[in-house]
């Protein structure tokens, strides 16, 4: 399994805005970079502050802000949620309808303070879950070359 998350597009070559990836093993998904509050450099540095804390078993939940506004332009805030069990990271997509103040999710032991726990179900309900798995041995990978 691979991992990587990065912006793909930029600004000039979008009318409206830069776009990033993330790529979870086989599974690819782009989203738009909305810069309003944060910059694209912004999204990066929490990005890979976070995977730093993850990989030196800092915490042991992140997120990933993937969008983030002006509160009174938001709805909420978008993130990749990560949580490690061992050496695997289980990968979930989410929304937090609550924006929290936007300099607590570039500390990453602040940030795993609200993070919800992992959504788990059984049989059926854990059918509704997208979920993805990596290693830590991806993420380390990925700060080598990524970060």
């Amino acid at each position: 399994m691979t991992f990587t998350i990065r912006k793909v597009l930029d600004d000039k070559l979008r009318q409206d805005g830069s776009v990033a990836e993330v790529m979870l093993g086989d599974h690819r998904e782009t989203f738009p970079l909305i810069t309003t509050l944060w910059t694209v450099q912004d999204y990066q540095r929490q990005w890979c502050g976070a995977i730093k804390a993850m990989v030196k078993h800092k915490v042991a939940a992140c997120m990933l802000v993937t969008d983030i506004q002006p509160r009174q332009n938001s709805s909420g805030i978008t993130y990749w949620a990560l949580f490690r069990e061992g050496e695997q990271i289980y990968v979930q997509e989410r929304l937090m309808r609550y924006a929290p103040a936007a300099e607590l999710l570039v500390i990453p032991v602040e940030a795993e303070k609200i993070i919800p726990p992992r959504i788990q179900g059984a049989g059926e309900e854990h059918e509704n879950v997208s979920e993805w798995l990596v290693s830590m041995s991806d993420l380390a990978e990925f700060l080598r070359v990524g970060c």
